[in-house]
């Protein structure tokens, strides 16, 4: 009797035992498991690069998915590796397969699993803005953070056209202000305007505000007026008559900065 309640013991130790290292072994197994999506939505958000047809058409099919109610959209509380949100990911990869050649398809899988990722993270970063009150706040910023980087790019275009015809000196003046951070911002000016068909009041763009630079002297602004009158030279005439006017706001008060171009 001793000897079986020795055994029974020993069985019972041994079942303990053999339940912890199964307890672990589950936890390990789970752990390699968030390591391995980690590294996966890693890999594919910031190795793959994406083409812009595929991340506009991937938008498209989602937003008409919601706009239909097939979906309700991303579980954005959820991981991106969970069933739901790899749900709407499959059904997307479906409908561009069948619309881009199956399976020549011009995007691989890797493409628009980057993508995916890419657009949840997005989503997710909205919504939760959206949460705190700040999305019209940064909407505001985006749009702010264009329009400077527009204004650079017809800029530089315009100084292309220009350069053959200037003094070296006059190129390392103008070199040295075709960055963004001698961009002056600009404010949108809306006004109530009566819609001709139903008679509806709305907000209608009618010019843009030109916020000089708080350090901005007189030779800046003559510099980057050369550019700009350049620009607008160059355009169509529809273009031009298309284009909102711009106006020049208070400069804001700030410290003066010597600059000197000399022009």
């Amino acid at each position: 009797m001793e000897g079986q309640t020795k055994l029974e013991d020993t069985n019972t130790v041994l079942q303990q035992e053999n339940a912890k290292l199964k307890n672990q072994l589950s936890r390990l197994e789970g752990t390699k498991k968030k390591v391995s999506k980690r590294a996966k939505s890693s890999r594919s958000e910031s190795n793959v690069e994406i083409p812009n047809d595929l991340r506009k058409r991937f938008r498209f099919i989602y937003k008409k998915m919601v706009e239909k109610n097939v979906t309700q959209g991303f579980i954005i509380d959820e991981d991106p590796q969970s069933e739901g949100n790899q749900d709407i990911f499959t059904k997307i990869k479906e409908i561009l397969k069948k619309e881009h050649g199956g399976e020549n398809c011009k995007w691989t899988d890797l493409q628009m699993e980057a993508q995916f990722y890419r657009y949840f993270k997005t989503n997710k970063e909205r919504e939760q803005r959206i949460r705190k009150g700040k999305n019209e706040e940064h909407k505001e910023k985006c749009k702010k953070t264009r329009r400077l980087l527009n204004k650079l790019e017809r800029r530089q275009s315009s100084y292309d056209m220009l350069k053959n015809t200037m003094t070296p000196k006059e190129k390392q003046l103008f070199g040295e202000i075709l960055y963004i951070d001698y961009m002056s911002s600009e404010e949108s000016e809306f006004e109530d305007q009566e819609d001709f068909v139903t008679g509806e009041k709305e907000k209608k763009l009618v010019k843009y505000v030109t916020k000089q630079l708080s350090w901005e002297r007189t030779s800046l602004t003559s510099a980057k007026a050369r550019l700009d009158r350049t620009y607008r030279n160059n355009l169509t005439p529809h273009a031009r008559a298309m284009a909102k006017p711009r106006s020049v706001g208070v400069r804001p008060r700030g410290v003066h900065l010597q600059v000197h171009f000399g022009l």
